[in-house]
C-alpha cells in the first residue's frame, strides 16, 4: 500500500528504520518535492537511487528505463544479488520508479523489495565530481597534490585511481602518436623555444632522444663545478653539454656503476670522479651481511709489490667468485703480474754423486758452464716440491668456523671507510698531508684492523674494490689536493627522480616515453627554472636561499650547544682563521664544522646564515661575523646588527628600511622552497577590524539562509560543491565548535596541546554554556 510522506527526509527517515527493523524489507512510499526546470526527471531518479544508498547502505543496478509523458520510470536490481549479477560494467545509472504529476509540483514514489540483510555495498567508482576536480586542475597540478583532496571529500577513491585518471585526461596534451618514440620527438618539436633536441649518432639497434633544457643551461654556462649523474650509455648527450653549453665541471658525483664512470672520463677526462658516499656505504653494509666466504679475486703479491708490509700469505683459501666485483666490471683489463702465478714451494738441487769428491777441490762457481750462451747445471738434479696447503679435515673445519666479517665489527669497518673517504690534504689529521701520504695510511689502518681480526675474506674484498690503484681514486676525496667537493653524495639526483617517481609516475613502474618527456618540460622544468632565476639574479626582494642552508643552520646550532669536554684533547687544534680542525668530528661534518671552532668565534647574526659563503679550498668558511674569541672586542657589525633592504611603495620609490628583528629569519618550521622575504606592499583594508567581521558574519549568514532553501530541492550536486569548496572551512567549523563542546563539558578536557588538524581553531573563544546551547538569531 502506498504511504505518503511529508517530504524527502521524512520518507527515507522511514525507510532507514524499516531496514534496520527487518532483514526483508517491502517498501512503498512517495513524497511531493518542487517542481525544479533545471533539472531532468532521469536525474531526479538517479539522485534518488543515490539517497536510498546513503540510507540503507545497499546499492542498486539500472536494469529497465521507462521515459513516460509525465515523467521517468526505471527498475533497478540490487547489486550484490547473486542471482541476477552480470558481468563487470562501469555503470553510474541508478533510478526509482517516478509517477505521479502536480502543477508547481512533482510526486516521488519508491517501491522496493529486498529480502536479505547482506554485506552493505561499497563504491570502488569515481564521481563525476571528482573526475571534473581533475580536469579543472590538469595543466598546474600533480597526482599526488591532488589525491588528498579528493580523497577528503571521497574517502574510498584510491590513489591508484587518482594517478590513472589524471594520465588519460592529460593525452590530450602528450600522446601526439601511438608509436611513444614518435609522439615524443613531436611533442618536443612543440616545445622548441624551451628545449634543444640533440640529433645524435646511433648505434644499430639502438634508439634515443636526447635534448636540453636551454633555458636552464645557459644561465650556468661557465659557472658549473659540480655535477650530480644518473645516465649510463648517454655519452653522445654529455658531449652535447660539453660542446654547446660549455658544461665542464671539476667533480662529476655518481653512483658505482662502472659504465657511467667510463663514460664520464671519456667526455670530461680532467674532472675529479666522486663516488656517492651513500651508494658506497650501502654496497659495502650489504657486502659486509652476506655470509659467503668466497669473494673478488685476490692478487697478493701485486698488493705486495705496491706496500711490502702486506703478507702474501695472508690470502683468502677458498675459490674465487670472478663475478664478484662492485660496479659490476672492472674500468679496463687487468694485467696479471708474473709474481701473482708463482706458487709457495721448496726447491733441492741433489749434485751427481760421480762428482762430489771432484767438485771439493774446485770453486763453487764452477760447476756452471756455458753452452751456446745458455747457463745450464752440469750433472745436477734439482727437485721442486709445492708446500701442501692444511689437511682437508683441518681445511674444512676451519672454513666452517671462519665468517666474512662478525656483525660487532661491520661498523667499525663502515667508520675507518668514511674516515679514509672524507680525508684531504687541506684537512690535517693523522697522516701525511698529500694524497700518497693519505692513501699508504688508510691502506695500512684497513689492512691492520683486519689482519688483527684474521679477516682475510674481507680484506681481500676491500683491496680489490676499494683500495687498490684504479679503484681508490674513484671514491678518496684526496685524490684531489687543491679543492674539497661540497657534495658528499647524489641525493640531488635521487631528489630529482623522487619528484618525477612519487608525484606524478607513482603507480606507473613503465610509463611512455611522451608522458615522461612532457613532466619534464612542463612540469619539472618550470620550476627549476624560476627557482634558478631567484638564485641568480636580483627581484627586488630578498634572494631565495639555497636548500642547504637550513640544515647549515640546524647543525651550527647543535655545533654551539654541544658542551667541550675540558680540557680540551691535544689532538684537536682548530683554527678559525684557515677554518679547520683536526677532530674526527670535522673531516665526516657534512658541512665542515665543528663544536671547537662554532664555540671559538663570536656569536653570530641571523643575518650570518643568509650570506656566509662556502668555499672548496682554504678557509671554508668565510664570512665578517667569524672573529675568533681571542680578540678583545667583536667587529662593529656584531654590535648591532640591522638589515637593509628595498621596499617598493604605491608611488614606485625606493626606500631602505631597518631595524629588522633577527626572528624575522629564524624559519625552522617552513620549507627550503620558501625561504624568501617578500617585501611587496599589499593594498591596505581601511576598514576595522570589527567592520571587516560583521562583514563576513553576514555574508555567511546570509549565504546559509541560502543554503536552506538549497534543502527542498534535494540536489546532491548543490551538496556535493559546498563539501568540495567549503571544506577549509568546514573543518575550521567543526575544529572550532568541537574545542567549544569540550571547553563546556565536565567530564572531556580541553587538550594542553595543538595537533597540527586542529590547530587552526586556537584563536576561538568559547562562549559560556547557556549562550552556545541557545539558537542564534
Amino acid at each position: 500500500m502506498l504511504s505518503q510522506y511529508e517530504n524527502a527526509q521524512c520518507l527515507f527517515a522511514a525507510l532507514r528504520t524499516l531496514f534496520k527493523s527487518s532483514n526483508e524489507v517491502r517498501f512503498y512510499g512517495s513524497y511531493l518535492l518542487p517542481e525544479d526546470p533545471v533539472i531532468s526527471e532521469k536525474e531526479r531518479v538517479q539522485m534518488a537511487a543515490l539517497e536510498i544508498w546513503k540510507t540503507t547502505g545497499y546499492r542498486f543496478r539500472v536494469q529497465h528505463n521507462y521515459p513516460l509523458k509525465t515523467g521517468h520510470k526505471t527498475i533497478l536490481w540490487c547489486c550484490q544479488d547473486e542471482d541476477r549479477k552480470q558481468k563487470s560494467r562501469p555503470s553510474e545509472k541508478e533510478g526509482v520508479k517516478h509517477l505521479g504529476n502536480q502543477i508547481n509540483e512533482r510526486t516521488l514514489s519508491i517501491r522496493m523489495k529486498h529480502h536479505d540483510a547482506h554485506v552493505p555495498y561499497y563504491d570502488v567508482a569515481m564521481p563525476s565530481d571528482t573526475t571534473q576536480i581533475i580536469r579543472d586542475q590538469l595543466e598546474w597540478s600533480s597526482p599526488s597534490s591532488l589525491a588528498p583532496k579528493i580523497q577528503a571529500l571521497y574517502p574510498y577513491i584510491t590513489t591508484s585511481q587518482v594517478h590513472f585518471a589524471w594520465t588519460k585526461m592529460s593525452e590530450i596534451l602528450w600522446k601526439k602518436d601511438p608509436d611513444q618514440l614518435t609522439s615524443a620527438k613531436m611533442l618536443l618539436d612543440e616545445f622548441g623555444r624551451d628545449i634543444d633536441v640533440f640529433n645524435v649518432e646511433l648505434a644499430d639497434g639502438v634508439e634515443q632522444l636526447c635534448w636540453g633544457m636551454k633555458k636552464i643551461i645557459r644561465q650556468l654556462e661557465g659557472k658549473v663545478v659540480e655535477i650530480g649523474l644518473d645516465a649510463t650509455s648517454l655519452r653522445r648527450w654529455a658531449t652535447y653539454l660539453r660542446d654547446k653549453y660549455g658544461i665542464i665541471p671539476r667533480f662529476i658525483h655518481v653512483d658505482k656503476d662502472m659504465a657511467e664512470i667510463s663514460m664520464s672520463k671519456s667526455v670530461w677526462p680532467t674532472a675529479k670522479i666522486q663516488l656517492c658516499w651513500w651508494h658506497l656505504r650501502k654496497a659495502i653494509r650489504e657486502r659486509l651481511a652476506k655470509s659467503k666466504l668466497s669473494t673478488t679475486p685476490y692478487r697478493p703479491a701485486r698488493a705486495n709489490h705496491e706496500f711490502p708490509y702486506i703478507d702474501v700469505s695472508f690470502a683468502p683459501e677458498d675459490t674465487a667468485d670472478t663475478g664478484e666485483f662492485e660496479g659490476g666490471v672492472l674500468l679496463e683489463p687487468d694485467e696479471i703480474h708474473p709474481k701473482d702465478e708463482t706458487v709457495p714451494s721448496l726447491s733441492i738441487r741433489i749434485p751427481n754423486p760421480s762428482q762430489l769428491c771432484s767438485s771439493r777441490d774446485s770453486e763453487p762457481n764452477d760447476i756452471d758452464l756455458v753452452d751456446d750462451g745458455i747457463n745450464t747445471k752440469r750433472n745436477a738434479l734439482t727437485i721442486k716440491i709445492k708446500i701442501p696447503k692444511k689437511g682437508l679435515e683441518e681445511q674444512s673445519a676451519d672454513i666452517h668456523s671462519r665468517v666474512f666479517c662478525p656483525a660487532h665489527l661491520r661498523e667499525t669497518v663502515i667508520a675507518l671507510i668514511e674516515h679514509h673517504f672524507c680525508a684531504h690534504p687541506l684537512i690535517p689529521g693523522y697522516s701525511h698531508p698529500s694524497t700518497v701520504g693519505i692513501r699508504q695510511w688508510a691502506v695500512k689502518q684497513m689492512y691492520t684492523f683486519c689482519k688483527e681480526n684474521n679477516l682475510c675474506e674481507l680484506w681481500a674484498y676491500l683491496w680489490e674494490n676499494w683500495y687498490r690503484r684504479g679503484r681508490w681514486e674513484l671514491w678518496a676525496r684526496a685524490v684531489a689536493p687543491i679543492e674539497v667537493p661540497r657534495l658528499k653524495t647524489t641525493m640531488i639526483m635521487e631528489s630529482h627522480w623522487r619528484r618525477i617517481k612519487v608525484d606524478y609516475l607513482y603507480h606507473f613502474a613503465k610509463p611512455r616515453i611522451d608522458l615522461l618527456a612532457w613532466i619534464l618540460v612542463t612540469k619539472l622544468a618550470p620550476s627549476y627554472s624560476k627557482k634558478l632565476d631567484h638564485l641568480l639574479h636580483d627581484t627586488g626582494r630578498f634572494r631565495e636561499l639555497s636548500s642547504w642552508r637550513k640544515s647549515f643552520k640546524s647543525e651550527w646550532q647543535r655545533a654551539l650547544e654541544t658542551p667541550i669536554t675540558m680540557p680540551m684533547n691535544a689532538k684537536y687544534r682548530p683554527d678559525v682563521g684557515k677554518w679547520v680542525c683536526t677532530c674526527p668530528y670535522f673531516v665526516k661534518s657534512r658541512f665542515l664544522v665543528c663544536k671547537h671552532l662554532v664555540q671559538d668565534v663570536h656569536t653570530v647574526s641571523p643575518v650570518f646564515f643568509l650570506e656566509v659563503q662556502r668555499n672548496r679550498t682554504l678557509p671554508f668558511w668565510s664570512h665578517p661575523s667569524l672573529v675568533p674569541l681571542r680578540n678583545s672586542r667583536p667587529p662593529n657589525s656584531m654590535v648591532q646588527q640591522t638589515l637593509q633592504y628595498s621596499v617598493r611603495g604605491e608611488d614606485g620609490v625606493h626606500e631602505n628600511v631597518t631595524g629588522i628583528e633577527g626572528n624575522l629569519f629564524d624559519r625552522e618550521n617552513e620549507e627550503a622552497e620558501d625561504e624568501f622575504v617578500d617585501t611587496a606592499a599589499e593594498r591596505m583594508d581601511t576598514r576595522t577590524f570589527q567592520e571587516r567581521f560583521e562583514a563576513h558574519i553576514k555574508n555567511f549568514r546570509d549565504f546559509c539562509d541560502g543554503l536552506q532553501y538549497q534543502i527542498q530541492f534535494n540536489d546532491h550536486r548543490m551538496l556535493n560543491a559546498v563539501e568540495r569548496e567549503g571544506a577549509s572551512f568546514i573543518r575550521l567549523m567543526e575544529n572550532c565548535l568541537g574545542r567549544e563542546r569540550r571547553e563546556n563539558s565536565s567530564r572531556q578536557r580541553s587538550p594542553t596541546t595543538w595537533e597540527r588538524e586542529t590547530s587552526n581553531a586556537m584563536f576561538y573563544r568559547t562562549r559560556p554554556l547557556s549562550t552556545a546551547s541557545g539558537k542564534s538569531t
